[in-house]
């Protein structure tokens, strides 16, 4: 949600386990809604959105885009940041030792960026 001097307040997506789309999208309709209402009923309400590689492939497919475009716009919720860096699974054991494979040299991670892009 914007708060003075032009900021933003976000609702970060890391929390949930989705890694395919069809995860995501229920985590996300289950509970930012209800989470909105409760910070920013008035207000359009921000999110920090997590898209696995998967989860950003999938999106693309269909009218997959155009209607959780719609969801956000009928729940004023906007995406203001992406978090593009765990290209998997975010939640598995130990997190930090994957989180940033494939890397940036490589084509797979180029194709996921442009996936968050879109």
């Amino acid at each position: 949600m914007r708060l003075p001097q032009n900021r933003h307040l976000t609702y970060c997506t890391n929390i949930y386990t989705g890694e395919d789309w069809k995860t995501t999208f229920s985590e996300l309709q289950k509970y930012v809604p209800d989470i909105k209402k409760q910070l920013a009923p008035e207000q359009w309400f921000g999110l920090g959105l997590r898209l696995s590689h998967t989860a950003s492939t999938e999106l693309g497919l269909g009218d997959k885009l155009s209607d959780f475009k719609k969801w956000l716009d009928d729940n004023n919720i906007y995406v203001f940041t992406m978090n593009g860096f765990p290209y998997g699974n975010f939640h598995q054991e130990p997190v930090k030792d994957r989180v940033h494979s494939p890397d940036w040299t490589t084509g797979e991670r180029l194709a996921y960026t442009k996936n968050l892009a879109r």
